[in-house]
């Protein structure tokens, strides 16, 4: 039995695709990154509880790196910590953190590989999707093997529907030795362009072939298989498998949110609310416990809204457009205005093409009667064949739409 590359689970990979532009979205404040003067400074607001594991962790490498403030090993490892915190917590005030660590090595004339990566990392959390690809291909530059700069330039070609392109740099993986990392990617852009069901057999194999020891590359395989069911029509096998992936990790935000997706689309929305209602720190979650709440007239339906407004607004003033999908969708789904939610799609499309981002803009387009401006995502679906029976019912009603 071949066993999974270190790569694999060692790095992006992991839970990569698709999951850092939602995870990455689910916001808590208000308040605008925030970059101390002093990489070191101690940062005792930071909402962690005091025996949290990760907290104490980061403290010591904080404190490591105050006794040797030369090592940007150090410095690189820290700013991954706040990277992840980002991620799980969305709160922006971790990536300013994360920049002033490494801020010392960023401005000397050849920074090393490993605070690059780092950057590159911090730019695409805020989708400045060029500086990550430029930061990444640079550090392949001097580490052509480096799986996880490879990871991120396929999956950030992925996310932005160049799919020639990540095929391409996903032929890396060979000269790397990662063979398993290539496979994964190539099953996953193989789905998106219309072969479901050869993707969903590679990928299937290589989940059930995984070590024990790789729970979390088990996991994220798992809800990429429940996805690929549910194009192929099979919804009892796509719940076993958001059943199973969930039972490894109870926490992960983005199965959630696509289970209860999964849960709304069959109208099971007290489901939904029983599985979220303590989860309401994400917006990826509260937005669709909100919608559960909405449809089937919660008492708490208020509440939600008002806090969904809340951070909409907030991110708005902070000049943040990481979940332009989301509000569309609230805009759509919950306040019934179908003119702003295709608004927010179509500037969604531009940088971020993936089939959820297809299936918002669809929506919305219908929802407001304009088939004129669903063209983009019409010829998205020509030109990649994908298979997926709500977009095609999406793309009939679309087209029977007055010209």
């Amino acid at each position: 039995m071949p066993k999974l590359s270190p790569i694999i689970y060692r790095f992006a990979l992991v839970k990569i695709i698709f999951i850092n532009l939602l995870i990455g979205i689910s916001g808590k404040v208000s308040s605008t990154p925030h970059t101390p003067n002093n990489p070191l400074e101690i940062l005792e607001h930071l909402p962690f509880k005091a025996n949290d594991p990760l907290n104490q962790e980061i403290k010591k490498i904080r404190a490591d790196l105050l006794n040797n403030p030369k090592d940007s090993h150090l410095a690189g490892l820290l700013a991954r910590k706040y990277f992840h915190l980002a991620n799980s917590e969305g709160d922006p005030r971790y990536i300013g953190y994360a920049l002033s660590v490494i801020k010392p090595w960023i401005a000397i004339e050849n920074p090393p590989i490993d605070i690059v990566l780092v950057r590159g990392l911090l730019s695409q959390f805020s989708h400045e999707f060029g500086s990550a690809i430029a930061d990444f291909k640079h550090v392949l530059s001097k580490d052509p093997k480096n799986g996880e700069a490879i990871s991120w330039l396929v999956n950030l070609n992925i996310v932005q529907g160049y799919y020639s392109e990540a095929q391409r740099i996903n032929q890396f993986f060979l000269n790397a030795s990662l063979i398993d990392n290539k496979v994964v990617y190539d099953a996953v852009i193989e789905s998106i362009l219309g072969q479901t069901n050869k993707s969903y057999v590679k990928l299937l194999k290589l989940v059930r072939q995984a070590p024990q020891t790789s729970l979390a590359f088990k996991e994220w395989g798992l809800i990429r298989l429940a996805e690929m069911a549910i194009r192929l029509n099979d919804l009892q096998l796509a719940e076993k498998h958001f059943l199973e992936a969930l039972t490894i990790d109870p926490q992960d935000a983005y199965g959630q949110a696509a289970y209860a997706d999964f849960l709304l689309d069959q109208q099971r929305y007290r489901e939904v609310i029983e599985r979220l209602k303590n989860k309401q720190a994400s917006d990826i979650l509260l937005l669709r416990l909100a919608q559960a709440a909405y449809i089937s007239n919660s008492s708490e339906v208020k509440k939600f809204i008002s806090a969904l407004e809340d951070r909409f607004n907030a991110a708005n003033l902070r000049g943040d457009r990481l979940h332009l999908m989301e509000e569309s969708r609230f805009e759509l789904k919950i306040k019934n205005n179908p003119a702003k939610a295709l608004e927010l799609a179509a500037l969604n499309w531009q940088t971020q093409r993936e089939p959820k981002d297809a299936r918002c803009f669809l929506e919305a387009a219908l929802a407001a009667k304009n088939p004129k401006d669903a063209q983009a995502v019409l010829q998205w679906m020509r030109a990649t064949n994908y298979e997926d029976p709500v977009l095609r019912s999406l793309e009939k009603s679309i087209r029977n739409l007055p010209q």
